[in-house]
């Protein structure tokens, strides 16, 4: 196999000092040549680094993406899995055996293993306003207790990988009290005197 010679311009030639003129030590038109050789060659080495540094960054950038890609596609791949053992542990009665002790146990632990990578719950949503961003609200009712807006019961848990939204979680929403009662329990009202 032949090894190609790289051509950048530069020859050996152009270094000796027959390009100096011996009586004024000053650059001949050899020597000339050479230093815009070098500027040159300076000039190609400092592009071909700025690419590399680019490359290097667009090749970062993209290895994050993909790595965030497989996370959350991973963990979407487990959120049935941890709705299935939340039913089970509402289901669960107050004094259990050993089996559902240990059923308990797994599931603590399965939160913890998700959790160290990042995942969390999307909870502790009654009485709180409706987030569209967070939420999907399959349902609205009227309600006494919470006023217009407000997450009267959660259907179904959210989640989080880290900042970035996995699934919403599906809410009932309040519509608030029902303006009719409102206004026949105040014509009542009057016609008691009241």
């Amino acid at each position: 196999m032949t090894k190609r010679k790289h051509d950048s311009g530069f020859k050996k030639e152009h270094l000796e000092n027959k390009d100096l003129d011996k009586t004024t030590g000053k650059d001949t038109p050899n020597t000339k040549q050479v230093k815009l050789d070098l500027n040159e060659m300076e000039d190609k080495w400092l592009r071909a680094a700025a690419e590399l540094e680019n490359y290097k960054k667009k090749w970062s950038k993209e290895k994050n993406e993909l790595i965030t890609y497989i996370r959350v596609e991973f963990m979407k791949e487990f959120l049935p899995l941890l709705d299935h053992f939340e039913n089970a542990m509402q289901i669960l009665p107050e004094e259990k055996d050993d089996f559902e002790k240990g059923i308990e146990i797994i599931f603590s632990e399965v939160n913890n293993v998700f959790s160290r990578y990042g995942l969390t719950k999307i909870d502790n949503l009654v009485g709180e306003d409706f987030n569209p961003f967070e939420q999907e609200a399959i349902g609205y009712e009227e309600n006494e207790e919470f006023s217009e807006g407000k997450v009267i019961e959660v259907l179904r848990a959210g989640y989080k990988l880290d900042e970035l939204l996995l699934r919403p979680a599906w809410v009932k929403v309040s519509k608030g009290r029902n303006i009719e009662d409102e206004t026949t329990d105040v014509k009542q009202d009057v016609l008691n005197g009241e």
